[in-house]
């Protein structure tokens, strides 16, 4: 969590950030919104709960009275619980303590946001790569990687479009977007696979590859840029992470230095 919170806060002080709902899905967060009612919903269990003498348990008693005869209350409580059950299919579980299950209300608006995350990031000429590699809303397990802070964020501004190579450059008219060590345009393809500059610190990561999956894998790898981009710019936290991470180090430090 902390190194969850340590990528958000640095995403936020970008002056070009990725859109919310990729930062959201790369971390596994659900909007604001959606947590706030899983805590009511919680909260409203812990009422449920509760010994009847209790004034929180009173109180409520008497909203319900209010609600169920029909008549208005200033406080309408009750019909705001029943609206964000409703919301998810889950109104058969209002005030049944034993039928309310918090850990499957979350689940349900998991599952419901999924569906408008793909319609969100398919908003944003920036993700086009994202889209390719972000199948789910779900946490991306390489920002839980032991590896440097430093170019796990950096893998992720590349996954959101946002890290400043010469086709985020170029796509935001900051820049013609020429690769600064060799002149060519500088995609995302030509800083990992094609720029001379990086050949030492991409062979690398080829050698790490070859290791770790043998040569069968590492030359379906190499066969496709596609395949092999994606593979690297992957969720999880494997070998081609690993590798993917320390080419940065070297690779991103050498451009800098240029």
């Amino acid at each position: 969590a902390s190194v969850q919170h340590k990528i958000a806060k640095a995403i936020m002080n970008l002056k070009c950030r990725p859109s919310n709902a990729a930062l959201i899905g790369e971390l596994g967060w659900l909007p604001i919104i959606e947590q706030l009612n899983i805590n009511r919903v919680s909260y409203y269990k812990h009422i449920l709960q509760m010994d009847n003498n209790r004034l929180c348990k009173v109180v409520y008693e008497e909203l319900l009275n209010i609600h169920s005869s029909g008549k208005t209350s200033s406080f309408n409580y009750i019909s705001k619980i029943k609206e964000i059950l409703m919301d998810k299919g889950l109104d058969h579980m209002f005030n049944d303590a034993e039928k309310l299950h918090v850990p499957t209300y979350k689940q349900f608006a998991h599952c419901q946001y999924n569906d408008k995350f793909e319609e969100d990031i398919s908003l944003h000429s920036s993700l086009l790569h994202y889209r390719m590699v972000k199948t789910n809303s779900g946490t991306s397990g390489y920002t839980q990687s032991k590896q440097s802070f430093k170019w796990i964020q950096l893998k992720l501004k590349m996954r959101c479009g946002v890290s400043g190579l010469g086709e985020d450059l170029s796509r935001q008219h900051r820049a013609p977007g020429t690769c600064n060590l060799c002149g060519k345009f500088e995609t995302l393809k030509h800083f990992v696979f094609n720029c001379e500059a990086y050949s030492d610190a991409r062979q690398l990561m080829y050698n790490g590859i070859h290791d770790a999956y043998g040569p069968d894998i590492f030359n379906v790898f190499l066969s496709n840029q596609d395949f092999a981009l994606y593979a690297l710019l992957g969720d999880h936290d494997d070998y081609f992470n690993k590798h993917f991470l320390d080419y940065l180090s070297k690779s991103w430090t050498l451009r800098n230095d240029y």
